[in-house]
């Protein structure tokens, strides 16, 4: 008999450990606010992530098409050069004097 009354007493500690009594949880008026106010915070949070998110989304693709162009454009200074450099060391080319 003495076990079956520490088992009942185990089972009641174990339910409001657990936060199965119903007074353990509810929230009062002030915690309700607090956590709708936290719940309004975290949405414009994750809003400006997103926002900030596209943002260098964008950003990134604007640096690759310009290191894109950059890339190209000294392939095409590299080309001007290699085909100049024949002409520089040709003595027989000159300037025109002014």
């Amino acid at each position: 008999m003495m076990n079956y009354k520490k088992l009942i007493a185990c089972m009641g500690l174990t339910t409001l450990l657990a936060g199965c009594n119903e007074s353990a949880t509810k929230l009062s008026t002030e915690e309700q606010k607090e956590l709708v106010q936290l719940r309004e915070e975290k949405k414009a949070w994750d809003s400006e992530k997103r926002q900030m998110t596209e943002t260098l989304e964008l950003n990134k693709k604007d640096k690759d098409a310009s290191l894109e162009a950059l890339t190209k454009l000294q392939e095409a200074l590299t080309t001007c050069e290699d085909k100049l450099k024949p002409l520089q060391e040709d003595k027989s080319v000159t300037t025109p004097k002014k």
